[in-house]
């Protein structure tokens, strides 16, 4: 997993052309003052998912696994907690292949991260993550975001 600050996107220009594609987009969206919700095609394996996401206890929410996609995700306004765990032999799941996603429920202490505005974390393929974390003490329930799917 990877994560920054969007204005620092340039450094990942030379990983992968769609990853340069995803944040080149980003980057140019949380410059704006407006916010859209909507799925947006950037081109077949790049899309942007622009969502107001409801923030719930980290024990409400399961974690969730891609094999084929990177997720970014980058808040727009507001602030979410991001949960994460590297998948090993121990975990077992379905994996929806049309949806490109499974679902755990494991009781395992997490790593967390705090995304702010115009901050985003990087998923790789295989890499469990629980995002729309309610932050503790926080009074704001929810976040605007960007999950960029990514095709690897």
């Amino acid at each position: 997993m990877i994560t920054d600050n969007i204005k620092n996107y340039q450094r990942y220009m030379k990983t992968n052309l769609n990853i340069e594609i995803a944040l080149s987009y980003l980057y140019d969206v949380l410059n704006k003052d407006a916010f859209e919700e909507g799925v947006f095609e950037i081109n077949d394996e790049v899309k942007a998912v622009h969502i107001v996401g409801d923030l719930k206890e980290a024990n409400k929410i399961k974690y969730e696994v891609h094999k084929k996609y990177m997720d970014i995700h980058a808040v727009f306004e507001g602030t979410e907690c991001f949960g994460y765990l590297i998948e090993d032999e121990n975990h077992d799941y379905n994996y929806d292949t049309d949806k490109d996603i499974a679902f755990i429920d494991v009781d395992e202490t997490e790593e967390v991260i705090t995304l702010r505005k115009n901050s985003f974390c990087a998923v790789w393929p295989f890499e469990f993550h629980k995002p729309l974390i309610l932050k503790t003490g926080e009074t704001t329930k929810t976040v605007k975001k960007i999950i960029m799917k990514v095709k690897l």
